[in-house]
């Protein structure tokens, strides 16, 4: 380690998060910035600097930085995407076009799909051919690919997508098309080949994420040279490392190349962080609740793993590649509330982010929002600085309510603010439940972790409401997402079309042969990377499905050598995974492996057993003080609690709420609070309703 902090560095949409450990050393810092949506990069080095002046570390101290970031989401989202051409095999121009017949609402007679990512004018073809088992049908045309590269030069785009029928089969011709762009390019474009994002079947998903890739380039390319840059400036030596959907972390040139890798950066955090405090309090099953500033992020944790699926969607736009499976709603402290046309009270997606923010934060927010329904409540504490700088203003709050919200229902501003609480804790309960019905789980096999800034403040009425009788409070939960960032392990992902079939007579020969071409081209990718040169650990899966199937079941091969009896057990395996996810199975009917995936990480970040503990307290901000509180219409006398002076053994009995300078935490009546070892809070005995 060229120095003495681990930093991770999470953006988000109303705060940057900052979590660091030092190597060598005790020290624990945990801090809040605003974020600055016109500037993440500004954000983040004011992220730095604050951390420089509270930890008194130099610049020079800081060794690695772990950062997450939603920069690609919401470029996606919003469609802030480069000038991007595709090139395909002729007859196939219109695959991104023509989609899916999937609609994200069934029953509106007014939906329209969103633009298409590229306009018809920007998709080119060219003559060549391959059949599905990669075969040539018609050579790759050396005349149509001068022509290609003319009408690119007149078209003025930042970014090339190409994506050739059946290239996960046979690269070759991507791969002579792609070099041949490359070269002429000139610093004219970027390329993205989808053999190298997305070397798998169906061509729909195939072609929307290698175009998405392309698309993201420019932008990806600009803000990780602009960290970089400054960062060598500010702090050289320092290594930078982005996570990436699956969990782990990426290079900045690793990310340069696949930034549509980062679709999920920022909640991954949270989701490593759940892993690794579960695990530590003995529960296997937990319900993720990450409650920021703008969106709400569900995970599920079964049997102590997260689980990844190949395909997420971001902007209605799916994305096929390994991911942790999150669902999001637009549910957080700053989300919006307001009177519908049919004068219903709705609240968010939109939300008052960090500029202006809600209307108590005092900076020129007029819009009521979930944090001022808690500032009207008590559930926030007036004096509290809200992250530690920000000083609440509840007339704001109120006027904000009354005008927008309680007078038009003709409400008190009290029952206005509960009405608000009431709907975004309908959304959240709803996502939970969407998540839980995917695999059939009963929310009271399940244990809730609810983290970030407002998710101590709805984790228990979300438990109460899904008969959850466990909840769990992480000892910095607005900081908790930067925690895992700083425990991530670097990690890359390949994949390999194929059909082993069960019915084949040498099956299980195929299926090592198929994993040992796999794990041998990653070893070549990843022998270009430094980073990868040290201790290596590489886990193995199948895409399965019975033969004549249009999805696959994800079933583990573990890290061991494969052998002889592998494709038996992943046979075995798998009829009783489809048994599990659809209540069916049939071992008589033969399966086949479509995809082979390999995952390769390395350590890089700390580990939990270090930054975990609770550390050194943050300052004192109350004591001994008895707040008014709103639970359920009730207003009730209660101790506001200062969460550093609660140390570990202690318990008490709700109502009351815990204030911090990250978040705050509601404990209602009857609740039993205990604090564990490490300082986190275990809630009990929540009444079911």
């Amino acid at each position: 380690m060229p120095g003495q902090w681990l930093v991770g560095v999470d953006v988000g949409g109303t705060f940057t998060d900052l979590v660091a450990q030092e190597v060598d050393g005790d020290g624990h810092v945990h801090l809040k910035v605003a974020t600055t949506p016109k500037n993440p990069a500004e954000g983040f080095f004011n992220a730095i600097t604050e951390f420089v002046d509270v930890s008194g570390a130099a610049r020079s101290e800081v060794a690695t930085i772990f950062h997450g970031t939603t920069l690609v989401t919401n470029a996606i989202i919003e469609r802030r995407l480069a000038r991007t051409a595709l090139v395909t095999t002729r007859g196939f121009r219109d695959v991104l076009e023509i989609g899916r017949h999937w609609r994200s609402d069934l029953y509106d007679p007014d939906f329209q799909r969103s633009d298409v990512l590229v306009p018809r004018v920007l998709r080119f073809e060219v003559a060549e051919r391959l059949s599905e088992d990669g075969s040539v049908v018609e050579p790759l045309d050396d005349e149509s690919m001068q022509s290609l590269l003319q009408e690119l030069r007149e078209c003025e785009v930042q970014s090339v997508a190409v994506v050739l029928l059946h290239s996960y089969a046979n690269d070759s011709h991507e791969v002579a098309l792609t070099d041949k762009l490359r070269e002429v390019a000139r610093h004219r474009w970027f390329v993205s080949a989808s053999s190298e994002v997305v070397p798998e079947p169906r061509e729909y998903e195939r072609t929307a994420t290698t175009v998405l890739n392309a698309a993201l380039m420019p932008l990806a390319h600009e803000y990780l040279t602009s960290l970089e840059g400054e960062l060598e400036v500010a702090a050289g030596g320092c290594r930078l490392f982005v996570t990436s959907s699956n969990g782990g972390a990426l290079t900045p040139a690793a990310a340069r190349r696949r930034p549509v890798t980062l679709a999920q950066s920022g909640p991954v955090g949270g989701v490593r962080s759940c892993l690794e405090m579960a695990a530590a309090l003995g529960h296997s099953n937990v319900i993720g609740l990450d409650m920021g500033g703008t969106s709400a992020d569900v995970t599920l944790i079964e049997d102590g793993e997260a689980r990844v699926v190949t395909e997420l969607e971001v902007g209605e736009l799916p994305v096929r590649t390994p991911s942790i499976e999150i669902h999001s709603v637009g549910a957080g402290g700053g989300s919006i509330a307001w009177i519908d046309e049919v004068g219903a009270l709705r609240v968010g997606p939109h939300s008052a982010g960090a500029n202006p923010g809600p209307a108590c934060y005092g900076l020129g927010g007029v819009a009521p929002t979930v944090t001022d329904c808690h500032v009207v409540l008590g559930r926030i504490p007036a004096g509290q600085l809200l992250g530690g700088f920000l000083r609440l203003d509840v007339e704001a709050a109120r006027t904000a309510l009354a005008e927008h919200v309680a007078d038009p229902l003709g409400l008190s501003v009290v029952e206005a603010a509960q009405g608000v609480l009431d709907v975004v804790n309908a959304e959240m309960e709803g996502a939970i439940r969407v998540v839980l019905r995917q695999r059939g789980n009963d929310p009271r096999d399940f244990a809730l972790i609810g983290f970030g800034g407002a998710g101590p403040l709805h984790s228990v009425e979300l438990a109460s409401r899904l008969g959850i009788s466990t909840v769990m409070l992480p000892r910095h939960p607005g900081t908790f997402s930067a925690l895992g960032l700083l425990t991530s392990d670097l990690r890359q992902d390949f994949a390999l079309s194929g059909r082993v079939r069960s019915d084949s007579p040498d099956a299980a020969a195929q299926l090592v042969a198929m994993f040992s071409r796999l794990e041998t081209t990653a070893l070549e990718q990843l022998g270009a990377e430094e980073e990868f040169g040290g201790d290596l650990t590489i886990d193995r899966r199948c895409d399965v499905r019975y033969v004549g199937q249009a999805y696959e079941v994800a079933v583990p091969l573990g890290q061991g050598q494969l052998d002889d009896g592998s494709f038996d057990r992943m046979v075995n395996d798998f009829h009783r995974l489809h048994e599990k996810a659809y209540a069916f199975s049939n071992p008589e009917d033969p399966c086949e492996v479509y995809v082979g995936r390999l995952f390769v990480t390395t350590p890089a970040g700390a580990r939990w057993s270090e930054v975990g503990r609770s550390g050194e307290s943050p300052p004192a901000m109350s004591s001994g003080r008895r707040v008014q509180v709103h639970f359920d219409g009730t207003e009730i006398d209660c101790p506001e609690l200062d969460r550093s002076e609660l140390l570990p053994g202690a318990s008490t009995t709700g109502p009351c709420i815990v204030v911090q300078q990250d978040s705050t935490a509601l404990i209602p009546p009857g609740v039993t609070l205990r604090v564990t070892p490490a300082g986190d809070l275990l809630l009990t005995d929540i009444p079911a309703l």
